[in-house]
This record gives structure tokens, sequence and C-alpha cells, in this order.
């Protein structure tokens, strides 16, 4: 990266270089390491899809029932821009350690309502990390892999929409 001076506004370029070259088993750990963190997410969306309407019901919040969803969703699509400014300026590797962090927190505090207020709000809060698992996630496998990342990306689209199906599936 460049800074240069230019009328008065520090203006700064990113020049690439070429890519570090990995050991292919820290690559595979890598991967390994970020599929876990994208199955914690959408098995969460699983789970609390099938559960809700027994919590809501625990919760006496049919009233505010689609706001546990609407928290998360509201929140994880906000969140996912700024974190991925945020990667680009402090490492995909901290962000996404600080977006687990926050999304299990959530889950732990949504784990432990005891009104339905309590839910959405948790939920909200896991929304927050949910925003960047799957953006920064993904750039940290395109990074790792740059030159086959075309193919493992139509990869990882296609368990993630076999992961939907199944889930859509076993609603039915």
């Amino acid at each position: 990266m460049t800074t240069q001076q230019n009328g008065g506004l520090l203006m700064s370029t990113f020049i690439p270089t070429a890519p570090v070259a990995i050991d292919p088993r820290l690559r595979m750990q890598i991967v390994a390491a970020v599929l876990l963190g994208l199955f914690l997410a959408a098995l969460d969306q699983t789970v609390v899809g099938t559960a809700l309407p027994r919590i809501v019901t625990d919760l006496h919040g049919n009233d505010i029932y689609t706001w546990a969803f609407t928290a998360y969703l509201l929140t994880a699509t906000i969140s996912g821009p700024i974190y991925g400014k945020l990667s680009d300026l402090f490492g995909r590797r901290p962000v996404l350690l600080f977006a687990v962090g926050v999304f299990l927190v959530g889950s732990l505090l949504s784990g432990f309502s005891r009104e339905m207020w309590q839910l959405v709000s948790f939920r909200a809060l896991q929304g927050l990390g949910a925003g960047a698992i799957f953006p920064v996630a993904l750039a940290v496998i395109g990074v790792a892999f740059l030159r086959e990342s075309g193919t493992l990306m139509r990869v990882l689209g296609s368990l993630l929409i076999t992961g939907g199906v199944g889930a859509i599936a076993s609603l039915g």
C-alpha cells in the first residue's frame, strides 16, 4: 500500500502483490476452520427456524414473533458491508474471530432469555456477529485459494444450496 499527498488530501492506493505461498496442510486447516464458522451460522438458522414456535409459546411472545427473525436479519444485513470494510482495514482473521465471538455471545444470551423482548434483542446481537461470518469467510477462502477460487466457490455454493434445500425439505 502506498500513501501520497494529493492537493492537501492524503490518499492511499492498494497495490496487489503476488499471492503468498501457503503450505497445503495449513490451507486445509484454514478452510476447515472457516467452514466450521459457516456451519455454525447455517445450523443456527435451521435450529431456530424449527424451534421458534415452541420458544415463542414458552416466552408468551406471539405478538412479536416475527421480530426474532427480523432483528437477526436486519442486523446481519446492515453489518455485512461494515465488516467487509473493517476486514480490508484490519485483516480478515481478527474481524472473523470478533464476529464469531459476538455471534456466540448472542447465541448464549438468546438461550438464557426469559422474556420475548430479550430474545429479540439477543437475536439482534447475534445478527451483528453473523453479518461477518458469510462475507468474511468467503473472502478468506478466496484469498487462500486464489488460483482455484472459482472451483472452490462453486463447491461452497452447491453445499450451501444443498443445506438450504435440506432445511426446507425437513420442514415439510
